[in-house]
């Protein structure tokens, strides 16, 4: 079962992320830019996690 899992996860177009398809449009837009910018070393963990303290509200 968990390799035909990994079949298809790898063989799929795209996956949603759970945090970005459950939270507000706001805070899903600011989680996005800020793994980005963090991967860009932009900011650092210990920021992105303080933001995404601060903004991040699930439904």
């Amino acid at each position: 079962m968990f390799i035909d899992l990994l079949d298809k996860l790898n063989k799929a177009n795209e996956v949603p992320l759970y945090l970005d398809t459950h939270m507000k449009p706001g805070a899903s837009s600011m989680h996005i830019n800020q793994v980005q910018a963090m991967f860009g070393k932009a900011v650092t963990q210990e920021d992105f996690i303080k933001k995404k303290d601060a903004k991040a509200e699930i439904p």
